[in-house]
C-alpha cells in the first residue's frame, strides 16, 4: 500500500477509526515507528510523530523514497569572508529600486574587499540577477558572479540548470546579451568568445555582434583581422568589420592610409601641408580610398564638388591616427595638434573631431582642446579622467554643452572622474543649469564625481538658491552619494 494513500485516508477518515499499520511504513523507518508508537499511550499522537518523521526524512533527501532523485554531493565550504549586514541592507535596497548604476559600484567594490553573499541571501540575488525580464540581466551576472562565493557557484552548477548556461548551448539572444555585458564590463575575454560559434552563426547574427562594438580594443584586433582576411567572410561582414578595424591606429588597414598618406604628403616652404598628386587604383578603392562621399561620411555638402584626388586625400587624412602626424612633423604631441590647428591637414578644412572619436584618442582630444580653448561635449567621454583634470584649468565649457550621459562611454560609467574637473563640472551645472534632470544622469554623477564636489553641493543647497529643478536634481545627487559615502 503506498503511503501517500495511508495519509490521506488518515486524515480524511481520523487515525481513531482508520489504524495505520507500522509495516505500511518504509522498512528503513518501521524499528523508529515501532519505537514512537510504543512509548505513547495515544495512538494519533505516535502516529503524527512518526509521520513528522517521515517527511522530515523526504524533505531533506537524507534517504529518498523515490528513485529518481538525485543526491547531491554537499557543497563545499565557503573560505571568503560575509558581506556584512549594513552593506547587504544597501545592496537589497539599491536591488529593490532599481538603482542599476549605484548597484554595480557597490559591488564592484564590495569585490575588491573579497566579501561574499551570506547563504541566506543567494537565492534572492541569484534570481534578481539572472532574471531574463531584467534590462541589465547579463551585466549584473558579470558583476555579482564573485559574490556568489564557493556555496553560491555550488548552487547554480548543481541547482540551477535554467540559468547555468554556457555560451556554445546558448541562444543567439541570450550570446548576444552575454556579448554586450562582456564589452560593457570591459572583459577582454568577449571576442574569445565570439570565436567559439563565429563559423556557425548566420550572416544576420554576426551582424548584430559587430554593432556592438563601441570601441576596438588591443585584445578584439586579432579576431578582426582573421575574420577580415578570411576568404568565406561575406561582403556585408566583411564591411562591417573593415569599418571597426579603421578604429584602432595599429590595424592593417590604418597602417596602409599612413603608408600612402606619407608617400605624397610633404611640408612647403609656408609650413603648409601639401599633397602631390596620385592615382585612384583599385587596392585604395578596396579600402576605403575613392571619390565617391555619401551621408554617411558625414562631410559638408561642398565635399562632393571637389576633384576625385580631393576627395580621396579628405579621406586619407581622416583616416590616419595622431602617430602619424607626431612623425610626419617631427614634433611632440603639444607640438604636432598646435601645427594642425594652424595649418590643417587639409586646406578645405580638418574635422579634429572626427578623428579624435574615430580613434577614441584621449590624448590628442585633451590637446585639441586645450588649443582652442574649449571642452567640447562630444569629445568628454574620449577623454580619460586624469585627461581632464589636467584639461579643465585651460579652457571654457563649450556654450551648447549638456551634461547628460552622453559625456561618459557605455563601458566607462563607473570610473571616477578626478577632483578638479569633478568641482568644475558641478559649478557649471549651477550655474548653466544645463542639465538632463533624470534619475540615471543623477546616478551617474553620485557614481564618478570626487569627494571635492561634494562641498560644492552642499554649499549650494544650503545657500537655498536656485530653481526648484536644480535643487531638486542636486539633491537627488548628494542623497545617492550619501549612500555610497562608505564606498566612494
Amino acid at each position: 500500500m503506498e503511503f501517500n494513500s495511508i495519509i490521506l485516508k488518515a486524515t480524511l477518515i481520523g487515525t481513531s477509526r482508520q489504524k495505520v499499520s507500522v509495516s505500511d511504513f518504509p522498512e528503513f523507518m518501521r524499528s523508529d515507528v515501532q519505537i514512537l508508537l510504543d512509548s505513547t499511550h495515544n495512538y494519533e499522537d505516535g502516529f503524527l510523530k512518526s509521520l513528522a518523521m517521515m517527511c522530515t526524512l523526504d524533505n531533506s533527501a537524507a534517504a529518498p523514497i523515490r528513485n529518481d532523485i538525485t543526491i547531491l554531493q554537499a557543497s563545499p565550504k565557503e573560505t571568503a569572508s560575509y558581506i556584512p549586514d549594513k552593506d547587504i541592507r544597501l545592496l537589497k535596497y539599491l536591488k529593490d529600486n532599481k538603482l542599476f548604476l549605484l548597484i554595480l559600484k557597490v559591488i564592484a567594490l564590495i569585490v575588491k574587499y573579497q566579501l561574499v553573499l551570506p547563504p541566506i541571501y543567494l537565492v534572492e540575488f541569484i534570481d534578481w540577477a539572472f532574471n531574463e525580464k531584467n534590462k541589465y540581466s547579463y551585466q549584473l551576472r558579470l558583476a555579482i558572479w564573485p559574490l556568489l562565493g564557493t556555496r553560491g557557484k555550488w548552487f547554480v552548477s548543481n541547482c540551477r540548470p535554467d540559468i547555468n548556461i554556457g555560451w556554445k548551448n546558448a541562444s543567439f539572444e541570450q550570446r548576444l546579451k552575454m556579448f554586450v555585458a562582456m564589452r560593457k564590463s570591459g572583459s577582454a575575454l568577449a571576442c574569445s568568445r565570439l570565436a567559439i560559434t563565429w563559423n556557425t552563426d548566420s550572416e544576420q547574427n554576426k551582424l548584430r555582434f559587430l554593432s556592438v562594438f563601441i570601441s576596438v580594443r588591443d585584445e578584439d584586433l586579432d579576431f578582426l583581422e582573421n575574420v577580415y582576411a578570411d576568404v568565406d567572410t561575406s561582403a556585408e561582414v566583411r564591411m562591417a568589420v573593415f569599418k571597426l578595424l579603421r578604429r584602432h591606429k595599429n590595424s592593417s588597414i590604418v597602417k596602409r592610409y599612413c603608408s600612402i598618406l606619407g608617400s605624397i604628403a610633404s611640408i612647403d616652404g609656408r609650413n603648409h601641408i601639401s599633397f602631390d598628386n596620385f592615382e585612384l587604383t583599385p587596392e585604395l578603392e578596396q579600402i576605403g580610398i575613392n571619390d565617391v562621399v555619401t551621408k554617411e561620411d558625414g562631410y559638408p555638402d561642398f565635399v562632393s564638388k571637389l576633384s576625385s584626388t580631393e576627395i580621396a586625400v579628405l579621406k586619407l587624412v581622416h583616416s590616419v591616427p595622431l602617430d602619424f602626424w607626431r612623425s610626419f612633423t617631427g614634433l611632440d604631441t603639444e607640438g604636432a595638434v598646435g601645427f594642425l590647428t594652424k595649418n590643417p591637414a587639409f586646406r578645405y578644412g580638418f574635422d579634429f573631431t572626427k578623428v579624435i572619436r574615430l580613434f577614441g584618442d584621449s590624448e590628442w582630444a585633451a590637446q585639441h582642446c586645450r588649443c582652442v580653448g574649449v571642452l567640447m561635449p562630444e569629445l568628454v567621454s574620449v577623454m580619460s579622467a586624469q585627461d581632464l583634470d589636467d584639461t579643465i584649468d585651460y579652457v571654457e565649457f563649450d556654450k551648447h554643452f549638456v551634461v547628460d550621459s552622453s559625456i561618459c562611454r557605455r563601458d566607462d560609467m563607473l570610473q571616477p572622474w578626478e577632483r578638479i574637473f569633478s568641482d568644475a563640472l558641478v559649478r557649471y551645472i549651477i550655474k548653466s543649469r544645463s542639465f538632463d534632470n533624470s534619475d540615471i544622469v543623477a546616478q551617474m554623477l553620485a557614481v564618478k564625481l570626487d569627494k571635492a564636489a561634494d562641498v560644492v553641493i552642499e554649499c549650494f543647497l544650503s545657500s537655498n538658491s536656485g530653481n526648484d529643478t536644480l535643487i531638486s536634481f542636486l539633491k537627488k545627487v548628494a542623497g545617492y552619494r550619501n549612500m555610497l559615502r562608505m564606498y566612494i
